[in-house]
């Protein structure tokens, strides 16, 4: 830690910075090679793990992946042969690989978001078909909701809460109503950049079933087909044997869909592992104890799945794990010691870089950062880094009346209670736009005196207090 220490102190005053940068380089790339091995260890156990015991795993399509990892692992871990040629190719495969899980996680993202609408929905109808008397009257449980929010003094917090309620009461406005909160919602964000602000209205779009990913025509048609039976049947007039199998059947997918992209988020978890190990790879004994232990795992798990016969050694591998103990911790401490000089590297000695010919490296280190961070699962390469594009008013005026239209587009021929679903979703993604609690007391309580379906307002009462975590009775 000292040596890093150092080296990081060294380059923020500018000392040797070319001799310093190099090291950095070096040091950079020999932990985030120790890191990534370790996340390698642990990850391809759970993989291992979940293609024993999940019915998700035998999908063809999965399969292919899960052997391109097998066939990349045995390269890398069990030949131990890479040289530069193969690195180059195997990291090519990888971003294939990447390419497409992102691509078909991006699909699974959109049937959860459509199928979260119709959540919003059957959640409340359900209490249509039971025997419900009005709970507490609506002042009361008012003061109990903005109790409940402002319970924290953290700003963070009470913003969350009030979203989370805005998303569970009922909708009972005109769209004109709700476009002038979308408009007004999106006007605060002239501070973003264009990317930022992108990422916002794509957030919108996809929480409110309006986006649509290339590729959707090709993967999951059970899905599809589910979705576009929900899109045809009239909700609010269903037998209560109909809502029944619906429920259901809705429950059911979700909880596939759930399992079939935690399978997806483990396999680009390792992909990734596997880019940044690589990338930081060189050839060398193997002289640390925990690298030994973790490159026997790996190749110990890699038997498991390619010998049918020999399965169950799962207890000696956990007991390896022990050997591992604190070596996590040790390194990420370390790692992010030498993250925190990386921006100040990377934008402010370029000149070095290109004398050095060590900008290409200094690039490939900066998507290592990222992929080894919590944030980076999805992270998309791109050869062209994002520039920072200012945006202004009109900009973000014309960008909310596509969006609009998009809205407008999808209302037509809904049924209501789904366009009013679809409205809430949305409120609950733009910025609090409640100047004081007297607006938000004003706004929960006209919300649910203007709602004169009983068992839509008590399902959202109930909903509410079970989020906020307080008694409704």
């Amino acid at each position: 830690m000292s040596y890093t220490r150092e080296l990081v102190r060294n380059i923020n005053k500018g000392i040797n910075l070319s001799e310093n940068i190099k090291a950095y380089q070096t040091h950079f790339l020999d932990l985030s090679n120790q890191i990534s091995l370790l996340h390698i260890a642990m990850e391809y156990f759970v993989l291992y793990q979940v293609v024993e015991e999940n019915e998700t795993a035998k999908d063809e399509e999965l399969q292919e992946v899960i052997q391109f990892i097998n066939e990349t692992i045995e390269k890398v871990f069990v030949r131990q042969a890479v040289s530069d040629e193969e690195k180059k190719k195997m990291i090519a495969e990888i971003v294939t690989a990447r390419e497409l899980v992102t691509k078909k996680m991006r699909i699974l993202t959109m049937y959860t978001d459509q199928l979260a609408i119709y959540e919003h929905v059957v959640n409340r109808i359900e209490l249509k078909y039971e025997n419900i008397e009005e709970g507490e009257d609506i002042e009361t449980f008012v003061a109990k909701t903005c109790n409940a929010i402002f319970a924290q003094k953290d700003n963070t917090i009470i913003n969350e809460n009030i979203r989370s309620v805005m998303g569970e009461l009922p909708v009972r406005m005109a769209r004109g109503k709700f476009f002038q909160l979308l408009e007004n919602g999106l006007s605060v964000y002239q501070e973003l950049d264009k990317a930022s602000f992108e990422r916002v209205i794509y957030l919108l779009e996809s929480s409110a079933g309006l986006y649509a990913p290339e590729g959707v025509e090709n993967y999951f048609p059970a899905y599809r087909e589910f979705v576009q039976r929900l899109q045809k049947r009239q909700l609010k007039v269903l037998s209560e044997a109909e809502f029944r199998a619906i429920y259901d059947e809705l429950e059911e997918k979700a909880n596939q869909m759930s399992d079939i992209s935690n399978f997806y988020i483990t396999l680009q978890q390792i992909l990734n592992m596997l880019y940044c190990f690589i990338a930081s790879y060189t050839e060398q004994a193997l002289t640390d104890p925990s690298d030994q232990v973790c490159y026997a795992i790996v190749q110990g798990i890699y038997q498991m799945f390619i010998c049918e016969n020999e399965k169950g050694e799962t207890v000696a591998l956990e007991e390896k794990f022990a050997l591992l103990e604190g070596k996590q911790e040790q390194l990420l401490e370390e790692f992010m010691l030498l993250q925190s000089a990386l921006e100040d590297v990377l934008m402010g000695h370029q000149d070095i870089l290109e004398k050095e010919d060590s900008m290409e490296q200094m690039l490939i280190l900066d998507q290592i950062a990222t992929l080894l961070s919590s944030y980076g699962t999805f992270f998309e390469f791109d050869p062209e880094p994002e520039q920072d594009e200012a945006i202004d008013a009109a900009y973000i005026e014309a960008e909310t009346q596509k969006l609009i239209q998009k809205f407008e587009t999808a209302f037509q021929g809904r049924e209501r209670c789904v366009v009013r679903a679809i409205m809430a979703i949305t409120l609950s993604k733009l910025p609090v736009f409640f100047q004081n609690t007297d607006e938000l007391q004003t706004y929960i309580r006209s919300a649910l005196e203007d709602c004169k379906d009983v068992a839509e307002r008590q399902a959202s009462m109930n909903l509410i207090a079970m989020i906020l975590g307080f008694s409704e009775e």
